[in-house]
């Protein structure tokens, strides 16, 4: 059942469209992605999904739900930086949220238990790292118990240890039969947690489906030979090559297949013989690139 579906939904201010008809489904279970340059509608789509922006045109689906104000109960976000009373303890906090959430004192020692802050929630926030900021913000968002978690950057300007910190939670949020609508720019992070993954560009979504999908479009090699130059011309008159093109001295060969010994084979036809063939994973970065022209 799809929990997120979105149909052409669009959003203009003025005369510029910030999201423009975007087609989004996400499912049940799925650690969902949602990637592009700044300036290309994620934080806006957000927005929309939460019921803080009102859409232009299109329509939001939640949960299948014909009442969209009753889905977005089973939703919780956290947006942007996490926003607390710094004078108060992590405890203190949450029983503020709970109390405006109108959840139970019980789900504060739940989520508490579940976000890793068992032993500091009577610590000031004020004396909090970046991280435990998060992670209480996080915590806070939990305390409804929802069905569909939204994470918009939930590592910006976390350290390396931070951020595999919020990669674990995420993993175990999903784990535990949650859905998660992750917004981030750090792709390597997106990579490593996301099953899905929709890249936006100035509010339009260029490509949306699963992580082995969209790395597996084609087949690359990695080919080296002394003369750089003539192996990218060889190479981009083979009848599998897609595309070619020359890094770090290797050319990377897109590749209809993984014939690399058909490849080598037409190579040394031509009279090249090479000094390094290789199969080389696309990683999410390269895809991203290429989807949105950025540099």
């Amino acid at each position: 059942m799809p929990v997120i579906e979105t149909i052409g939904l669009t959003k203009a201010f003025k005369t510029r469209k910030a999201v423009d008809n975007v087609h989004l489904t996400v499912e049940s279970g799925q650690i969902f992605g949602f990637l592009g340059p700044n300036g290309s509608g994620k934080t806006t789509t957000i927005g929309m999904l939460l019921g803080i922006i009102h859409p232009t045109s299109g329509a939001i689906k939640l949960f299948n739900s014909p009442d969209i104000h009753q889905a977005r109960r089973r939703v919780g976000a956290i947006l942007e930086s996490p926003n607390f009373y710094p004078y108060l303890t992590g405890y203190e906090n949450l029983k503020i949220s709970a109390k405006i959430k109108r959840c139970p004192t019980s789900q504060i020692d739940k989520v508490i238990q579940v976000m890793g802050l068992k032993g500091r929630e009577h610590g000031l926030v004020r004396t909090f790292s970046l991280g435990m900021k998060q992670r209480l913000a996080i915590a806070s968002a939990l305390l409804t118990n929802p069905d569909l978690v939204i994470l918009d950057e939930p590592t910006n300007g976390l350290d390396p240890e931070g951020i595999k910190e919020i990669r674990e939670v995420t993993k175990t949020l999903a784990s535990g039969g949650k859905t998660i609508f992750l917004s981030s720019h750090l792709l390597s992070e997106v990579e490593q947690v996301c099953t899905h993954v929709a890249i936006l560009k100035q509010g339009k979504v260029m490509r949306q489906g699963s992580i082995v999908e969209l790395l597996s479009k084609h087949f690359v090699a990695a080919v080296k030979h002394e003369n750089t130059a003539l192996l990218l011309q060889t190479i981009s008159e083979y009848d599998k090559t897609v595309r070619a093109t020359v890094k770090d001295n290797f050319v990377h060969a897109e590749l209809l297949d993984g014939n690399l010994s058909a490849l080598n084979e037409f190579l040394a036809q031509k009279g090249l013989f090479v000094s390094h063939l290789s199969d080389r994973r696309v990683n999410l970065e390269e895809s991203f690139f290429e989807l949105t022209g950025s540099e």
